[in-house]
């Protein structure tokens, strides 16, 4: 049993935040505590999720900034476009991303689910703020949160289930954006749903997730279903930053109306307004939890005890575990040059990787069904299929040749070869063998194929021509 387990034990609290002693839910409904804290992070969580909002509507060359198109296999990009075969790119970026969060985790804690995670951003920031609207502050709803339903309260409960409902539908519209091109997702919105089943089912089924997340689910997101908690304590270290509360000057805890002069007790008056204020219903005085998003609303509701009380702020704190034993701040330390290192690395190559890139893709693939014929002058001809991917924000033009064996050549019907910017095509050709090059080669014969075109190098691809084998 941990440390702050064993604290709820005894004062007769349920183990889980969010359950009584019965292991009936506990509906958490926190004091928002408008401190500088709180006010920092409204500003970020606002333009957070205007980004988001406007993100799939920006244009770059007449393109959307970010789309994954699934069906198209690209990923558009601001302004560049990548491709299904760009197989190297992905894993970089995973890599590096996962050692950025590591790394981001050991200097600064959970610093991403307090400050920057769609999840409590949605959730403190526009769904609360609803509900305190049409229901009532979150201490009217704690009041009321055991007293039997009336139809009044049944009938404010319909209306922010609604408001909630239009606000799942239209950010989910807006995720869908991200896939589909707005312009094309509009006259989606405005045709029937049969007539585009497919974005009308990912719509119904993100509104559906969002709407129950948000309305029932909430901070049990951040508690149980979030593998990001569980990987704190492997992430961090006693250097890392956290919020944490300073025992050594709190305790012991005594009510300001209980002191008296020399009586020794801690600057903790107590009044559990951190636990009143916390999102997920922990009490942050029990130590490093794994329940602890790191909003930092427990720092600005203490904040503003400590000043009505006439004490130094900051009781609750940005720290580390080793600050709070009054051990010395090291920011630098084994294991941020460790994860620095790697992530130093894991950029420069995806920075190699993308910089390197040719601004076209060359690709030659066998037709499906007989591997070749023979024409009735005698020539072996083998049926290749050609994919040629523009990656530039240009059309070019490309001349595709077979470089050797000498005497075989390519036939197409559409030399040069042309392909609009940011594209792919895919053209049929024939390649046409003299039998005399196929004398000895059992029926196999070593060729390599150029395309030519563009500002980069050509490409040349090697090939396997099959013939009879007895000629």
């Amino acid at each position: 049993m941990g440390t702050h387990d064993a604290a709820r034990s005894l004062s007769g609290r349920s183990p889980l935040s969010t359950t009584d002693r019965e292991g009936r839910r506990r509906w958490i409904h926190p004091v928002v505590s408008k401190g500088a804290y709180y006010k920092a992070r409204r500003i970020v969580a606002y333009s957070l999720i205007a980004l988001f909002v406007a993100l799939p509507h920006v244009r770059i060359a007449g393109r959307p900034a970010f789309l994954l198109d699934i069906p198209n296999r690209q990923l558009l990009l601001f302004g560049a476009t990548f491709f299904a075969t760009d197989t190297i790119v992905l894993p970089a970026f995973g890599i590096g991303l996962v050692l950025t969060i590591a790394l981001v985790t050991a200097l600064f804690g959970r610093i991403w689910c307090g400050w920057a995670c769609p999840q409590p951003i949605y959730l403190e920031f526009v769904f609360r703020p609803i509900e305190s609207l049409i229901e009532g502050a979150a201490s009217v709803r704690n009041r009321l949160a055991h007293e039997p339903m009336t139809p009044g309260r049944w009938a404010r409960r319909l209306a922010k289930w609604a408001v909630f409902l239009v606000v799942a539908i239209v950010l989910a519209n807006t995720f869908v954006g991200y896939f589909v091109p707005t312009d094309r997702l509009w006259r989606m919105i405005l045709s029937r749903p049969g007539d585009n089943w497919t974005a009308f089912v990912a719509v119904a089924v993100v509104t559906t997730m969002m709407f129950v997340d948000f309305t029932w689910v909430r901070e049990l997101t951040c508690i149980i279903a979030c593998p990001y908690g569980r990987l704190q304590s492997v992430l961090i270290d006693p250097q890392s930053m956290i919020v944490g509360y300073d025992r050594r000057r709190g305790e012991p805890r005594k009510k300001q109306i209980d002191r008296t002069d020399g009586d020794g007790a801690g600057d903790c008056v107590d009044c559990m307004a951190c636990v009143r204020t916390c999102p997920t219903g922990i009490d942050i005085r029990e130590g490093l939890q794994l329940e602890c998003i790191g909003c930092t609303q427990c720092i600005d509701a203490c904040d503003a005890i400590m000043t009505r009380v006439k004490k130094p702020p900051r009781l609750i704190r940005y720290t580390s575990l080793d600050e709070l034993e009054g051990k010395p701040v090291k920011l630098l330390r084994p294991r941020v040059f460790l994860y620095g290192a790697i992530v130093l690395v894991a950029a420069s190559a995806l920075a190699w990787v993308l910089l390197s890139r040719s601004t076209f893709e060359f690709e030659v693939t066998r037709q499906p069904g007989a591997p070749f014929y023979l024409q009735s002058d005698g020539q072996v001809v083998n049926r290749l299929h050609l994919r040629l991917t523009n990656r530039t924000s240009t059309e070019q033009r490309f001349n595709v040749a077979v470089l050797a064996p000498e005497g075989a050549a390519l036939v197409t019907a559409d030399m040069p070869i042309i392909v609009p910017a940011q594209d792919v095509v895919h053209l049929d050709a024939l390649v046409r063998t003299p039998p005399s090059l196929f004398h000895g080669s059992f029926g196999r014969l070593s060729a390599r194929i150029e395309a030519v075109g563009g500002a980069s190098k050509p490409q040349a691809k090697d090939f396997v021509l099959l013939g009879p084998e007895g000629l």
